[in-house]
């Protein structure tokens, strides 16, 4: 049986956040049994400013993923750290900003992984809750397309495949494999960065985002 994580002790990091353009601190601190993934905006104090970091959260996924709670308090850019806590296996974590947006940092997921392995990642007693899939469910959104399948009969994990694919020679096609363990995406995924183009810049800024 597998159990419950979260971080050991406190850590923290600053940057600045790619759109706002604006000075940002993240802090994270232990949460308990059964808790998730939680988001506090210190910066907030006359209504609630906790958003729970679940898929009914999410308000937009323009340029980055946002989310917000019923109070209409709302926190920027959590893919990356998220993505962190994934890799990792931490299940229940704090994460308190004191702003609308997490940092950017070099563009990537290592920067969030460094921090929470510093901070330690420490079992729980609870045991894990997870989604078994038993049949192949498939999205589509133009030429994007997301798929999860059932495993070999027996195998227990998860197992990522990968595939980018821009008409420049920069990046061009490129493909990744793994098993989604902390060994493994802190090796070879969490590095992967955010990347644009220097003709969407101006856009970009026209729309108040990419000041960072």
């Amino acid at each position: 049986m597998t159990r419950q994580q979260t971080i050991a002790r406190t850590a923290s990091l600053s940057g600045v956040g790619v759109h706002s353009g604006k000075p940002a601190t993240l802090t994270v601190r232990p949460a308990a049994e059964g808790a998730g993934v939680l988001f506090r905006r210190a910066d907030v104090t006359d209504r609630d400013a906790i958003i729970a970091a679940l898929a009914t959260k999410v308000t937009t996924t323009e340029l980055g993923t946002n989310m917000s709670n019923e109070a209409g308090v709302s926190v920027a850019t959590v893919e990356h750290f998220l993505a962190a806590c994934s890799g990792l296996g931490i299940d229940n974590i704090i994460a308190e900003l004191d702003g609308p947006e997490l940092p950017i940092l070099d563009g990537s997921s290592r920067p969030f992984v460094e921090m929470l392995e510093q901070a330690g990642v420490t079992e729980q007693g609870a045991p894990r809750r997870v989604l078994k899939i038993l049949k192949p469910v498939e999205v589509r959104h133009g030429a994007k397309v997301a798929r999860l399948s059932p495993g070999p009969e027996g195998h227990k994990g998860f197992e990522m495949r990968v595939t980018i694919d821009f008409p420049t020679k920069a990046i061009g096609r490129q493909q990744i494999r793994f098993a989604m363990t902390p060994g493994a995406f802190a090796r070879d995924v969490a590095w992967a960065r955010t990347f644009g183009f220097a003709h969407q810049a101006e856009q970009l800024h026209a729309m108040g985002k990419g000041l960072g």
